[in-house]
C-alpha cells in the first residue's frame, strides 16, 4: 500500500513566512521607526542648536529695545548663526514625522483616506511656517551691523511667524484625535489615549494666538502661555509620536507576517 508523502512543493507545518514577504514589509517598518526617530532627532537638534546655543531660552522679549535685540545678535553673531542653522536642520524630522503619521492614519480609511490628506497637507504647511521663521532669525542675524530698527523688526517677524501659525498645528493634531477616536475604521492603529492627547494639543497650542496683543506677561511670545506653553505641548506631543509610530510600524509587520503564513 502506497504512503501519502507531502509535496515536496509544500511548506513544511509551521514553517516561517517567506523571506521576501518579511524583507518586503521589514524594510517598511524599519523606515517608519525610523521616521519616528526623526522625532527624537529633532528635539535634541532643535532645543541644543535653535533655542540653547543661541540663548533664546527664552528670547529676547517683545517688550526689549531695538537695541537690546540688536546687541544680543551683535555679542552672539557665530553662537546664534550657528545654533539657528543646527536647528533648521532639526525641522527635517517634522516632514519625516507627517509623512509616516500619514502612511498609518490611511490604514484606517484605506479606501477614503481624507483625514489622513488632511493631516498631511496640514503637516506640510507647518512645516513650511517652521522653516521660515528659522530663515528670517537667520537673516537677523546675517548682518549685526545693520540698523537696530532692521534687527528688531526680524526678530520680530521670526518669533510671530513661529507661534501665530499655531492653527495649522492645532488643526493636524485635531484631525489626528478625531481619526483616533473615531470607531467606525477599518483597523485602530493607535490607542485612545492618543486621540484625547492630540485634543489637547489642539487646544493648548490656543493662547499663541495672543501674542499680538501683548508684549510682556504670559501672552507675550516670550511668555508662559506661548513660548513655554507652546515648546512644551510640542516636544510632548512628537514624543507621544515617536511611542505610537513604532508601536503601530511592528503591529503592522505583524499582520503581514501573520497573513503571510495563514495563506503558506
Amino acid at each position: 500500500m502506497s504512503t501519502l508523502t507531502p509535496s515536496a512543493d509544500a511548506p513544511p507545518t509551521g514553517a516561517s513566512p517567506p523571506t521576501s514577504v518579511q524583507g518586503s514589509f521589514g524594510l517598511s517598518t524599519r523606515t517608519q521607526i525610523a521616521c519616528a526617530w526623526a522625532g527624537i532627532y529633532l528635539i535634541v537638534l532643535v532645543v541644543g542648536g535653535w533655542l540653547v546655543m543661541t540663548r533664546f531660552i527664552p528670547p529676547m522679549g517683545a517688550n526689549d529695545s531695538a537695541q537690546q535685540i540688536a546687541d544680543h545678535y551683535r555679542d552672539n553673531t557665530d553662537v546664534i548663526r550657528a545654533g539657528l542653522v543646527i536647528g533648521f536642520c532639526g525641522w527635517a524630522g517634522w516632514g519625516a514625522l507627517t509623512a509616516v503619521i500619514a502612511v498609518q492614519m490611511n490604514r484606517m480609511h484605506p479606501k477614503r483616506p481624507v483625514l489622513a490628506m488632511i493631516q498631511l497637507i496640514s503637516g506640510a504647511g507647518g512645516w513650511i511656517f517652521l522653516s521660515a521663521a528659522t530663515i528670517i532669525l537667520i537673516v537677523a542675524s546675517f548682518r549685526p551691523e545693520r540698523s537696530p530698527e532692521l534687527t528688531q523688526t526680524l526678530h520680530d517677524l521670526g518669533w510671530i511667524m513661529l507661534f501665530i501659525t499655531v492653527p495649522i498645528f492645532s488643526f493636524q493634531a485635531l484631525v489626528i484625535g478625531v481619526a483616533t477616536l473615531k470607531r467606525d475604521v477599518a483597523r485602530q492603529v493607535y490607542p485612545r489615549w492618543f486621540g484625547f492627547l492630540n485634543i489637547w494639543v489642539a487646544i493648548l497650542f490656543v493662547p499663541a494666538l495672543f501674542l499680538p496683543f501683548f508684549k510682556t506677561g504670559p501672552f507675550s511670545w516670550q511668555g508662559a502661555a506661548v513660548y513655554w506653553l507652546a515648546f512644551v505641548v510640542f516636544f510632548t506631543w512628537i514624543l507621544a509620536m515617536w511611542v505610537v509610530i513604532r508601536a503601530a510600524a511592528k503591529e503592522e509587520l505583524q499582520e503581514h507576517v501573520e497573513a503571510a503564513a495563514a495563506q503558506a
